[in-house]
């Protein structure tokens, strides 16, 4: 009997961390024909990501906007709405289907934009901001070049 609890117990953990593996690490992917990871989501959750995408990238474009025209104020306006924006509102659901390395990258440019909004307050630097704009913009761009977005 113990032993047959001994068993059922692992069997019963290794499913759980077939569980993790697939949700947290892995995610809902497939190889694309560009070589890129190609995310499957429904088609609903492709619009919401795509829809946060958007809005990120009207952001960064009024960011270099208010940078041009040194309006630090501004940049700290929009730094501000762009960490409040960030703060764990995706769907579980839709998280799970990430791959962890476009997870990794989506943490680092939310991290991004809070350094962005702490040293724009503090500093008032629009050259140092624009150096910290181009750096999200990087990781944009490498997690668009890794990766996309497909219908199921």
């Amino acid at each position: 009997m113990n032993k047959k609890c001994s068993i059922i117990i692992v069997l019963l953990l290794l499913i759980i961390a077939g569980g993790v593996l697939k949700f947290l690490v892995l995610g809902s992917v497939t190889k694309g024909e560009d070589n890129r990871t190609v995310i499957l989501l429904d088609a609903g959750e492709r619009n919401y990501i795509l829809g946060e995408m958007r809005g990120l990238l009207g952001h960064m474009q009024q960011l270099t906007s208010a940078i041009a025209d040194d309006n630090m104020d501004e940049v700290i306006k929009i730094s501000n709405t762009l960490v409040e924006d960030s703060s764990g509102k995706t769907p579980a659901r839709i998280i799970a289907k990430m791959p962890l390395a476009f997870k990794q990258i989506s943490l680092s440019i939310h991290a991004d934009f809070k350094q962005l909004q702490a040293e724009s307050k503090e500093k008032r630097d629009s050259k140092l901001a624009l150096k910290q704009v181009s750096k999200i913009m990087q990781n944009c761009l490498a997690c668009h070049a890794t990766h996309s977005l497909k219908p199921k």
